[in-house]
Order: C-alpha cells, then structure tokens, then sequence
C-alpha cells in the first residue's frame, strides 16, 4: 500500500531472481529420475522469464542469476550422462542446457 502511487513502469518490472534461486534451491534437494519433470518445468518457467523481459527480470548486480545458473549445470552433470550425441541425452538435460544459455545471453543482453 505505501507503494500506490508509484508508477506505473516501476510497478510492473519485478526482479524474480531471488524466487527462482529459492525455487531451483528447493528442488536441488530431490534426485533421481522422479524430479526430472519439475525440474524441467522450472527450466520451462526461467524461459518465459527470459522471454518476458519487460515485466520480469533477472537482475545482474546480485548473486541469485548466477546461483540458478550454477544449479542449473549441477542438475545436467548429476544425471550422469556424459556423451556428444544430443539425440542420446535425456530431456531434462536438454531442457537445462537451453534454459542455461537463455538465461546466459539475458545476462550479457540487459
């Protein structure tokens, strides 16, 4: 409420990196095959965040961008799966490797 009259290009531009850091910290906590699909659905939503980059963002100044970013590689290398062949690899691993780079080149691009 002390807010309300602030304007409106400030109050629709929200910083979500700290709740996507929470998010991918939490979900860190499961393993195994059962938690590919949330964390595929988590890679789905920092795309859209990405895409999203008027209303949403992921701030530079603070450690949270690349916190997720290094949660994001600890979730492909935990799979086990270490091969060149990306018709091979399995889809939670895809999934993190392109989230990984969207969330890289928005990084260099803001």
């Amino acid at each position: 409420m002390e807010k309300a009259q602030a304007p409106l290009d400030e109050a629709l531009s929200v910083d979500v990196s700290s709740t996507l850091f929470a998010l991918a910290s939490f979900i860190t906590r499961f393993t195994g095959p059962t938690c590919y699909r949330i964390k595929i659905k988590f890679c789905v939503l920092c795309d859209s965040v990405c895409e999203k980059t008027t209303s949403l963002t992921l701030r530079n100044d603070g450690g949270a961008r690349n916190d997720i970013l290094d949660i994001l590689m600890e979730w492909i290398q935990d799979s086990g799966n270490v091969c060149c062949n990306l018709r091979s690899v399995n889809p939670c691993d895809k999934r993190c490797f392109v989230s990984h780079l969207k969330v890289t080149y928005v990084c260099w691009t803001i």
